[in-house]
């Protein structure tokens, strides 16, 4: 799936879950609803987290190389502990959204001298 048909998935999936939690709300569900209500709700979250991880480099590295996120990958990079939320500021301005190439470029220039990117230059 392209990040388009991602996007349109994803709208099917939130206007559907949107009326099984109104039914929910009124009617209830019966175990069929509640099963297809539950595998929506958790395809919701992943197609958010891809989402999400298409231009957010930051996020991505930690969702998908992390061993707290992705525990079954045996070769993480990010040991267990470690959260983006403790992510080193270099990380944080070589990651930034789709700003990765200004950071890049703002160290390879001297913006910044006592970093990784300068002394391997």
């Amino acid at each position: 799936m392209n990040s388009e048909d991602i996007r349109h998935r994803l709208q099917r999936l939130q206007k559907r879950a949107r009326l099984y939690e109104q039914l929910k709300q009124t009617e209830g569900l019966d175990d069929e609803q509640s099963e297809v209500y539950l595998g929506d709700l958790k395809e919701i979250a992943r197609l958010r987290r891809v989402i999400r991880a298409e231009t957010d480099t930051l996020y991505f590295m930690y969702e998908y190389f992390s061993d707290d996120r992705n525990p079954e990958n045996d070769q993480n990079l990010i040991p267990a502990g470690t959260s983006i939320a403790k992510a080193p500021d270099f990380h944080r301005q070589l990651c930034n959204e789709n700003r990765q190439q200004d950071a890049l470029n703002f160290y390879l220039t001297g913006g910044e001298r006592s970093n990784l990117l300068y002394s391997i230059m």
